[in-house]
């Protein structure tokens, strides 16, 4: 029988944390008039998401699904593809960033370097 690298109780659990990012990007809405200001909230999202399921890609999946919900959703103001695309790059970042630094979320330090590359990537793909 061939080994699965996420069982479906983790890819569950990518699923919820992926939909709480969009439920975030929603509920969550500020009127600070400052740029990028709601990243705090769902970028703590994707690392405990991270964090609950350590695995590479975790973050990924989490962006990618993230990105198809907000797209049906029409939360973005790009549009669709644009959309889809900077959620899933704050996913891709993220992992990116976990590899380099070996993966511990639990390091306040690197929790806040992934949160900040992992907004700067959504932040340069709708540059």
């Amino acid at each position: 029988m061939k080994q699965r690298y996420f069982s479906t109780f983790q890819l569950i659990l990518l699923a919820l944390f992926s939909a709480l990012v969009v439920v975030a990007k929603i509920a969550l809405r500020t009127p600070l008039q400052l740029p990028g200001h709601s990243g705090i909230f769902w970028m703590a999202i994707i690392i405990v998401g991270a964090k609950v399921v350590p695995k590479l890609g975790a973050a990924s999946i989490i962006g990618v699904t993230s990105g198809i919900l907000a797209s049906f959703l029409g939360l973005g103001d790009f549009g669709v593809l644009n959309t889809l695309l900077s959620y899933a790059m704050v996913g891709i970042t993220s992992d990116l960033i976990l590899l380099l630094l070996g993966g511990d979320t639990g390091n306040l330090v690197v929790a806040i370097i992934v949160g900040t590359f992992g907004h700067m990537g959504k932040f340069l793909t709708k540059w």
